[in-house]
């Protein structure tokens, strides 16, 4: 079901699939809700709530940029037009920025985080420039020849092997194209500082980090450990070639998960939410900045 809301002065368009506990779900820069369908179809007895963010799909382009604050605040204001009283929350990319304020802004309307292929903004470290080059312009919602040149560069994995999944994913992605303005407000977004990293260890949400399989900025695990090893005890742990984990001296090391099944059974895989449980924790922000490259993770 499809449908258009107003929050906060401003016309969202929203989708909602399946009947359940509700999961709601935050999209990458300049993406429409019609691209959650394939992973809607994995989540039947799941309640999907997802949205076009100002200015991408069929949502209203604001006058003036909105910081990623005031987008957690509109996500809040959609969950409160559906009588949502808590949520999942599952953030990809720029929308994994927004989830993370919105767990900060309303804890208790966030039962649990999935934060995919994500960053905490300002301190974590940066994509290659090649990389940040290309989405720095919407182009490749407008231009097929575009989006095949950069989206292996910018998406990794199938992105740069599967042509089924190629054309479907183009075809998806310029169905609904953001106006040239709302994706420009949303890459205003992404400059304010200081982002999620100085407060990002108070969240007590379970949280599980899904990073992206293959990503120029994560080459190694081992660059990880070397960086943070010496100062965090147990910082490390590599158990083969998708795994360095980063945690504090009272918390284990835990499994980063590299698969594409994590994300479609992820709700079976992460523990229930209690008054004791808690994010992962960094135990320094120097960690933390390494932890933006080899995420540590909850799986």
């Amino acid at each position: 079901m499809e449908h258009e809301l107003r929050i906060r002065g401003l016309r969202l368009h929203v989708r909602e699939a399946g009947d359940g506990p509700p999961l709601l779900l935050l999209n990458g820069i300049g993406a429409h809700v019609g691209m959650w369908r394939p992973l809607e179809a994995t989540l039947p007895d799941v309640r999907v709530i997802s949205y076009d963010a100002p200015g991408t799909g069929r949502s209203e382009t604001p006058l003036l940029p909105l910081t990623i604050p005031a987008l957690a605040g509109l996500a809040e204001g959609v969950l409160d037009a559906l009588g949502c009283e808590q949520v999942d929350v599952l953030g990809y990319s720029f929308g994994g920025i927004v989830a993370q304020h919105l767990a900060r802004r309303a804890p208790e309307r966030t039962r649990r985080l999935v934060l995919a292929a994500t960053t905490p903004g300002w301190g974590g470290v940066a994509g290659s420039l090649a990389t940040m080059t290309h989405m720095a312009t919407p182009l490749r919602y407008y231009s097929r020849s575009y989006y095949d040149a950069t989206i292996g560069d910018i998406a990794g994995g199938r992105a740069r092997s599967d042509p089924e999944w190629i054309e479907r994913h183009a075809e998806e992605r310029q169905a609904h194209p953001p106006s040239p303005l709302g994706y420009a407000w949303q890459l205003a977004a992404l400059t304010v500082p200081p982002g999620s990293l100085p407060w990002l260890h108070e969240l007590r949400h379970a949280t599980l980090v899904l990073p992206a399989t293959t990503t120029r900025s994560c080459r190694s695990p081992t660059h990880c450990c070397s960086r943070t090893g010496s100062r965090t005890r147990g910082c490390c742990s590599r158990r083969g070639r998708d795994t360095c984990c980063c945690s504090t001296p009272t918390a284990p090391p835990i499994r980063r998960s590299a698969t594409s099944s994590a994300a479609t059974s992820w709700t079976a895989r992460m523990p229930a939410p209690a008054a004791s449980t808690s994010t992962r924790r960094w135990s320094s922000r120097r960690c933390a900045r390494s932890a933006a490259r080899c995420i540590p993770s909850r799986c």
